[in-house]
């Protein structure tokens, strides 16, 4: 007799990109994306079926003044559903009304806002230029007239020569043309006073050569400043409102805040939004900024990115919120217990991280050839096999290329055994890249020998490759490793002579 499995409630809502929200035709919802692949992996492994019920005004949840939840939290506090599946972040007050899973994902908080566009700007011209410097401009035009009316005084009282106008408006107005590269007929009587032209000219060209060049550039490549880069940025600013996801983890930490920014930033909202993904639309507009969780923000700047959609409409600041120490200290303050991250559950499983084996990729060509390679050769004996050679070493692979010596291997060894076996001489080697290499290969042609046809990428259908991956493996278990080449020789005559025989030698 079958054994019925549970049948479970569960509540679900749409969080894009997490879940998306379907309607069937009997009345009942379904969902796709990443939380409905693991909704299958839970069924399947604790075997259970199930039916989903949406979540209240789509919300995970949030404690009311009378003790009761809303939304998701709120179905589970009041056993209207057994499970809830949706992307939660954990915090405290979660925890005491429903048994959170341990966290299979960590994400970071931050701004989207509409993307600042550029804007006319009528002191652009002063830019290029800090106001001290200006300043400073100022002064010295002003210093350089003065200094120049008394100069050119007292040239007209020494030259007498009262004919040349040394007032301070003309020396200012002479400075003032100076400095603007514009021509001027005017110039002191002496060389003294010339001094002090020419000096003037030299910085005036200097100064206004700078000038026109940060300029252009900045003509050339506009500059769009992003005003909001950061919580500090948000709440200094009053042009642009902003808004809490509602029921959300981060509305409740703003809430609850005890800081003086996160309590403005709660105070000073302009409201709440359903979620991120549902209100792209809003915040391409630019009708306020949206606080919420990366991945979310992603999905929703690449819906405005869309072909024919023009220009990108939206961005995010680029300081992230990382809550996660925050989280993690009020929780161990409020329940005693000291949470851990995913990491080092994994580790207590005794699940790492590894890298992939890096292996040749095979084709169907390359495997047909593979096959009829040791079709073959499936009657050859052992000694019909030639031992290839195997590099080993003290410090990890330079992944440096070794050709063959053909002074020390090639002719002094491989010629004279060729030559004494005959014409049945067949030399066996696989298509390594030193044994390709062009001036190998130009030898053995030159002297007539003969190559046997090895497939591509396949080094591995000698049975001495598998030997050599042995002794690899077992002195890499030694501990603690060869750390010099007397170490390193040692160890492997040690695990050659412990590698059994049997089953390379039928």
């Amino acid at each position: 007799m079958a054994v019925s499995r549970p049948f479970l409630r569960i509540a679900a809502g749409e969080w894009v990109p997490y879940s998306k929200v379907e309607r069937l035709g009997n009345g009942t919802i379904d969902i796709s994306g990443p939380m409905k692949h693991l909704l299958l992996l839970f069924s399947t492994i604790i075997n259970f079926d199930y039916t989903l019920v949406p979540a209240p005004g789509n919300l995970w949840g949030g404690p009311l003044p009378n003790g009761s939840w809303t939304g998701m939290l709120g179905m589970l506090h009041r056993e209207e559903v057994e499970l809830a599946i949706a992307p939660f972040f954990v915090n405290p007050l979660r925890a005491k009304v429903s048994d959170l899973s341990i966290p299979v994902y960590s994400d970071y908080q931050a701004i989207l806002m509409e993307r600042p566009s550029l804007t006319s700007d009528l002191t652009g011209f002063l830019k290029p230029f800090t106001p001290l410097v200006w300043v400073l401009t100022v002064v010295s035009v002003v210093l350089i007239s003065f200094v120049m009316s008394g100069v050119a005084k007292g040239e007209v009282a020494i030259y007498q020569d009262f004919e040349l106008n040394t007032s301070w408006t003309r020396t200012t107005l002479w400075a003032i043309q100076a400095f603007s590269q514009e021509s001027s007929e005017w110039l002191p009587v002496s060389g003294g006073g010339r001094v002090l032209v020419a000096t003037w000219l030299m910085a005036s060209l200097v100064f206004m050569s700078s000038y026109s060049g940060i300029l252009t550039a900045m003509v050339t490549v506009p500059r769009v400043t992003i005003p909001i880069d950061s919580l500090q940025d948000l709440v200094a600013q009053s042009d642009l409102l902003w808004r809490l996801e509602a029921g959300s983890m981060m509305y409740s930490f703003f809430e609850e805040s005890t800081d003086v920014l996160g309590r403005k930033v709660f105070s000073e909202k302009a409201g709440t939004f359903q979620d991120c993904w549902a209100a792209r639309q809003s915040v391409a507009r630019g009708d306020f900024a949206a606080i919420c969780d990366r991945n979310t923000m992603l999905k929703a700047m690449s819906w405005d990115f869309r072909p024919g959609q023009g220009s990108k409409r939206m961005t995010s600041a680029r300081q992230r919120q990382s809550i996660a120490r925050a989280l993690q200290n009020d929780f161990q303050r409020a329940t005693g217990v000291r949470v851990s991250n995913h990491r080092n559950r994994l580790h207590e499983d005794g699940l790492r991280a590894r890298r992939p084996v890096v292996a040749p990729v095979l084709t169907p060509a390359h495997r047909r050839a593979r096959l009829e390679f040791s079709r073959d050769h499936v009657q050859w004996q052992l000694g019909h096999w030639t031992p290839d050679e195997s590099r080993f070493s003290v410090s990890t692979n330079d992944r440096r290329i070794r050709l063959h010596d053909v002074e020390q291997i090639l002719d002094p060894v491989v010629r004279p055994f060729a030559g004494a076996v005959g014409e049945e001489f067949l030399f066996m080697q696989d298509n390594a890249r030193p044994h390709t290499a062009r001036v190998s290969m130009n030898f053995l042609q030159e002297q007539g020998i003969p190559i046997m046809e090895w497939p591509a990428r396949s080094p591995d259908l000698n049975p001495i490759e598998h030997v050599w991956d042995m002794l690899v493996r077992r002195v890499h278990a030694r501990q603690p490793q060869p750390d010099s080449v007397p170490a390193l020789t040692e160890a492997l005559v040690a695990k050659w002579g412990n590698i059994p025989r049997t089953p390379y030698d039928a």
